[in-house]
């Protein structure tokens, strides 16, 4: 990344692709959904990451020790990925990556390999959703810009409003993320659409950025993602709770 004018990436403390990884390993498949049904976005999340995530996978089953694997491997997510449409390469080289986690499990001499690269523009210390309030506490370096909060529906509506978010995984089965409603920050507009609400924001002097949002028609308990964007539209993603939908 450095040698093409790239940022560096640092490792993060999320074990996600570790999760994946072992997954893989024991139910022997590779695919961009786990056992559960879920795309990376949603274990990722499940496993504490606070941005967006590519995922990147690999396995191999041959006589090569683990290290010689992992080189094998990495070198050709590169080097030799036109079978992928260079989708590896394109995914360890995308600008806007800050952090990744990687996974590694090994049976004999089978190996599942998992790269989750992350994308974390906005990082809180502290986000709770307590007494009809959304609390997040954090240095930013902008405004923001706006909040989304989403819940998951199970069991899975037949018919779904615009705004909503399908997704169909591998397995046939589809997850629904509802969009409960657009946070916009309070301001001298003098009316505020009924499906809006409103959030007040203030900055430290020390830079630290707090964000209350009041949900008076909420119940937290429904409350399963907040994703977060500033006025560059930065954006982060936290999963308050993970639903088991088994």
């Amino acid at each position: 990344r450095v040698s093409r004018g790239l940022d560096p990436i640092e490792m993060s403390d999320t074990n996600s692709a570790q999760i994946k990884a072992e997954d893989m390993l024991e139910h022997r498949y590779m695919a961009h959904w786990n056992s559960d049904g879920y795309q990376p976005l949603e274990y990722y999340n499940q496993a504490g990451g606070m941005g967006w995530v590519l995922e990147n996978l690999g396995w191999r089953h041959d006589r090569d020790n683990l290290r010689e694997k992992i080189l094998h491997l990495t070198n050709d997510m590169i080097y030799d990925d036109a079978h992928a449409n260079w989708g590896h390469r394109h995914a360890i080289l995308h600008p806007d990556l800050t952090h990744a986690n990687f996974g590694i499990a090994v049976n004999g001499y089978t190996m599942a390999f998992a790269q989750h690269l992350e994308v974390i523009e906005l990082e809180w210390d502290v986000v709770t959703v307590d007494d009809g309030w959304l609390y997040l506490n954090g240095a930013q370096e902008n405004y923001i810009d706006g909040i989304v909060l989403e819940s998951a529906d199970v069991p899975k509506p037949l018919t779904f409003k615009d705004g909503d978010k399908i997704e169909t995984n591998i397995l046939g089965t589809d997850i629904y993320w509802k969009k409960i409603e657009n946070a916009w920050p309070h301001s001298d507009w003098g009316y505020v659409a009924s499906n809006y609400g409103m959030f007040v924001e203030r900055h430290d002097t020390d830079g630290d950025t707090v964000i209350w949002y009041e949900l008076p028609h909420l119940d937290p308990d429904k409350i399963h993602r907040v994703i977060v964007w500033d006025t560059e539209d930065f954006a982060s993603v936290h999963m308050l709770e993970w639903l088991d939908v088994s």
